[in-house]
């Protein structure tokens, strides 16, 4: 019987914790707003999905594409916080770090992925490709709401966006955009990314961009030529190696069967004041 995976983007559902509940929790004098929030959204995922086999993608702090490319998401991060939010952004990352090294593996996930000057979507690719491979046994739902991966989207794996409650399948994209999945990381190095300060061909959006793909973008018109003249080509060849899925030189990771354990996660949910999820089982399915 084939196995459904979720690969999950674990710093895009921790971001989406923090902004959902109003009063911060802590037990002990431990922040544990954002681990509450997350195994509960865990808890929904896998019931919606009818699935306890997840894989957590982790993003590095440091930055190959930045080694590429310095402007690359330049433009974060420029906001002087006040000490209130200096402290809250400590709390958070402080229970991202202790959900990768301590939480998820004492409930026995196996499957906890990071890995230096990576980013999570670069990792989540290449977990990913293992379910494109010919006649493959399983397939798997990218958990995430970044579009970069929509280039991952095939027969077996399909693109799933907490935000917009949405499944989108390979044929789903086709209807959507007209264009495959996979032509997605061209149409990114031709616009580029303002998300992550990547300039794009001047004058050219997505629509644009999906009719030069397609052929339907007129060779005698400003776009055309700002894409294919040597300026064109240069920034698109640039943002080729910082948009492609994933990042060149990415390993394949393998895949564990997990050591899931009630017993751990009571434990877990002990030591930080989770009563209400003391009776749940938060792994039902096979």
């Amino acid at each position: 019987m084939s196995k459904t995976y979720l690969i999950l983007d674990v710093k895009y559902l921790c971001y989406r914790c923090r902004y959902a509940m109003r009063n911060e929790l802590s037990f002990g004098g431990t922040p544990t707003t954002i681990i509450y929030l997350f195994l509960k959204d865990l808890i929904g995922l896998q019931d919606k999905f009818r699935t306890r086999n997840l894989l957590f993608c982790f993003d590095s702090k440091t930055s190959k594409r930045k080694k590429l490319y310095p402007e690359y998401k330049s433009n974060r991060h420029k906001k002087e916080l006040t000490d209130e939010e200096f402290e809250f952004e400590m709390a958070f990352q402080y229970q991202v770090v202790q959900l990768r090294k301590k939480y998820l593996p004492e409930i026995g996930y196996r499957n906890i992925y990071q890995m230096k000057g990576l980013e999570a979507d670069d990792i989540m690719a290449s977990l990913a490709s293992d379910f494109t491979k010919p006649k493959p046994e399983n397939n798997a739902i990218l958990i995430t709401a970044d579009h970069d991966l929509y280039q991952c989207i095939s027969h077996n794996v399909t693109f799933y966006s907490p935000n917009e409650r949405k499944e989108l399948t390979l044929q789903g994209f086709k209807v959507k955009y007209g264009i495959n999945a996979w032509h997605w990381a061209k149409l990114k190095a031709i616009t580029g990314c303002s998300t992550d300060n990547v300039a794009g061909v001047r004058g050219v959006g997505e629509k644009t961009a999906i009719k030069y793909i397609t052929g339907q973008l007129g060779i005698k018109t400003k776009a055309h030529c700002y894409i294919t003249n040597d300026e064109g080509k240069k920034i698109i060849k640039r943002n080729e190696a910082l948009v492609k899925l994933p990042f060149k030189g990415t390993p394949e990771f393998n895949i564990v069967e997990d050591e899931l354990s009630i017993k751990g996660w009571k434990s877990v949910c002990k030591q930080l004041g989770f009563k209400s999820f003391t009776d749940v089982n938060p792994f039902p399915w096979k």
